[in-house]
């Protein structure tokens, strides 16, 4: 898309293949991009040369999945678990598991931005208190794919 993006609703490029395909996703906004929700896919890509703002959930939690945002980032629940999304200006996650780097970071550790809320809280938030972690990501993730997932709490 050359310019901005702005969306009422969802992008969903994990359902965009057909089944069986092995065809991976790329978005590219050259502009701002704002939407409710975004989910990604494996090996896909996002790439934003603007500001990205996601009004709900931004999922980028999928093998070789990569997001790259030139611009400051407002999301309020990013789901990337083993997987950064790699911003130019701020960013900032209300809730989430996951981390954002600086473009061209030097060492993750020091420089990464994590939610104001940790994992555990995050999922809590949603309603998921029972198990570890790990349990909590798959029903979240489950609840989302199968259109269960309410919006913001």
């Amino acid at each position: 898309v050359e310019g901005d993006l702005h969306v009422e609703g969802d992008i969903n490029m994990h359902d965009l293949p057909a089944k069986g395909e092995d065809i991976a996703s790329v978005l590219i906004v050259t502009g701002d991009l704002t939407c409710d929700r975004l989910i990604n896919s494996w090996a896909g890509a996002v790439l934003v040369g603007g500001n990205l703002t996601v009004h709900d959930v931004f999922v980028n939690s999928f093998e070789n999945a990569c997001a790259s945002v030139l611009g400051a980032v407002s999301v309020y629940f990013y789901h990337g678990q083993d997987t950064w999304l790699e911003v130019g200006g701020a960013a900032r996650f209300q809730y989430g598991d996951g981390y954002a780097l600086p473009r061209g970071f030097r060492d993750a550790r020091k420089e990464r931005t994590e939610p104001v809320h940790d994992a555990l809280a995050s999922y809590a938030a949603y309603g998921f208190e029972e198990g570890p972690q790990w349990q909590r990501s798959g029903a979240f993730l489950g609840a989302l794919h199968r259109g269960e997932l309410p919006f913001r709490p």
